[in-house]
């Protein structure tokens, strides 16, 4: 029995929704189903359509999190139409290439799929089922992506064969992996309480308490590699270096290594006028005035543009820069601001003997570029809670008496409660990750309480059989 168009486009936003939520088996059938169901459309503008659909349910996180890209004064109809325009842009390969030919599709579908992956639509390609070849073939690198791809095409094309095919070499594949490797122990990564210090102008007390207490930590941690999180650091300059130096040397000593993530300005930001006319008033400090008051001309201050870095320092010493920064938010191709676009750039940084990547731990292929032959059998985890953390909700209630809620910043609060919001906190468990470890035997997970069931539930289903409550 056929399925109708109107079902068929149906079903795309539900698969876009299966991308979504980062789970293997979504993001496995979104690749099987997902091409046949646009392909399959009886012209090209419905199939534009049923694209359209896919990205649109696979993107809507970008316009819940907008702000997290844009900050916290982006509005809704700026969020609804920055996820709109991705979806509208990543669909369109799949009409371009639409046929009526069914043989064609062999190479068409494929080629859609890859040209969303690639610069420069590759750039805003936040979701695409191609993702599904680190489940189908882990470990199988560039080989496990061109059978992805061509295992789609033939789908498309001869369905019986491609869908007997593609299962039959991806259980193979599966098979043969020698499992998950194990991470490396004498690294910790440290979870700060700064605030929104990368976000907006930061005052010079707070960007050195925040130093402070990062030294402080990283001195302080038995780790061999300690790791703070991305743009912990608002600005890292030669003075920074300057002023880092006896923690660097201390670190040095140790035989430790810390990585820190920083925002390299290139241009003063919009803020620093006062700093300008001190520059210019040294300038031109030996220059006689003119007689008569004399009014400080005025000059348009530059788009601020930096590099979005990790910086090492310890007993290893180097930069790396972010290669592809979230575009229009911070890589803004249509401004001299913002953070530049490196393709060019190393994708993996090798600290201490190391590999480390940014990426999704719920991707096989990205557990295993990093874990190597290792097989750990410990895990100890404190992942997000998936509750939405909000912690002024009782001052937007008025049940603190401090009167009307101010932004985090904007309040004295105590070290360690400066973070009140985690926006993307929306995921209990997180057993879809953990499995991707096989060899694991032991797990200590931190969650919330309400979601024990939850919690509980994912380990059990994929095999740890004996737990405690600990409290």
């Amino acid at each position: 029995m056929k399925i109708k168009p109107p079902l068929r486009c149906l079903a795309t936003v539900v698969l876009g929704l299966a991308v979504s939520s980062a789970h293997s088996v979504g993001i496995v059938a979104a690749l099987l189903l997902l091409p046949p169901f646009i392909f399959w459309q009886p012209s090209r503008r419905i199939c534009y359509a049923a694209a359209t659909g896919s990205y649109a349910g696979a993107l809507w996180p970008l316009a819940v999190g907008a702000k997290n890209f844009f900050g916290p004064d982006v509005s809704v109809i700026g969020a609804m139409a920055f996820w709109s325009v991705c979806a509208m842009l990543l669909a369109l390969p799949y009409a371009l290439l639409w046929t009526e030919k069914t043989r064609q599709l062999l190479w068409r579908a494929p080629v859609a799929l890859l040209i969303g992956v690639i610069p420069p639509l590759g750039l805003i390609g936040f979701a695409s089922p191609l993702t599904a070849s680190g489940f189908l073939f882990p470990a199988w690198s560039w080989a496990g992506l061109a059978l992805s791809l061509f295992g789609c095409g033939l789908i498309v094309a001869y369905s019986g064969v491609g869908f007997l095919s593609l299962t039959t070499v991806a259980l193979v594949a599966n098979v043969l992996y020698p499992g998950d490797p194990k991470p490396p122990s004498d690294w910790q990564a440290i979870d700060t309480h700064f605030g929104a210090i990368s976000h907006g102008p930061v005052t010079p007390l707070r960007e050195y308490l925040a130093a402070q207490a990062i030294q402080t930590q990283a001195r302080a941690s038995f780790a061999r590699v300690v790791v703070f999180p991305e743009s912990v650091v608002p600005r890292w300059t030669a003075s920074t270096d300057l002023f880092w130096k006896p923690a660097i040397d201390a670190l040095r000593r140790d035989g430790k290594i810390v990585l820190i993530g920083a925002l390299i300005p290139e241009s003063l930001p919009f803020q620093n006028a006062d700093f300008r006319a001190a520059v210019a008033l040294l300038r031109t400090a030996h220059e006689s005035p003119p007689p008569g008051p004399q009014a400080a001309p005025q000059q348009p201050a530059a788009p601020y543009c930096y590099r979005n870095a990790v910086i090492i320092r310890g007993a290893e010493s180097g930069t790396f820069l972010q290669r592809v920064p979230v575009p229009v938010s911070v890589w803004k191709p249509f401004s001299r601001g913002g953070a530049p676009l490196d393709l060019a750039g190393p994708a993996v940084l090798e600290v201490a003997g190391h590999r480390v990547l940014c990426a999704d731990a719920t991707q096989a292929e990205a557990v295993a570029r990093l874990l190597g032959d290792r097989k750990p059998f410990l895990l100890v985890t404190d992942p997000p809670y998936g509750i939405e953390l909000d912690s002024e909700w009782r001052d937007r209630a008025g049940l603190n008496g401090c009167g009307p809620a101010e932004a985090s910043y904007m309040k004295h609060r105590t070290e360690g409660h400066t973070e009140t919001t985690i926006s993307g906190d929306t995921r209990a468990d997180w057993s879809e990750a953990f499995a991707l470890v096989p060899s694991l035997q032991i797990a200590y997970v931190w969650h919330a309480s309400v979601f024990t069931r939850e919690v509980l539930d994912g380990l059990l289903r994929i095999g740890f059989l004996h737990h405690q409550q600990l409290s």
